[in-house]
């Protein structure tokens, strides 16, 4: 597959090979050379990275515990 290279660098990745690697839009990726060859990873989402500060300012062990307590 050919792609061409815009003056600002950008390159679009067919859409074949973006669902063969299961890159999602915004995804970001890892990208590496590796003797004379370009290469894209996906990073996969870190979903504590995401939900880091989420539960900012809360009670966390009320929280807890009442969730503990309801479960029961």
């Amino acid at each position: 597959m050919i792609a061409r290279m815009s003056e600002r660098g950008q390159i679009v990745i067919p859409v074949e090979i973006r669902r063969a690697i299961g890159l999602e839009a915004n995804q970001r990726v890892e990208v590496t050379v590796e003797g004379g060859t370009v290469c894209l990873r996906p990073l996969v989402p870190m979903p504590l990275a995401a939900a880091q500060g989420r539960f900012r300012g809360q009670p966390m062990v009320e929280l807890l515990l009442r969730e503990r307590r309801r479960d029961g």
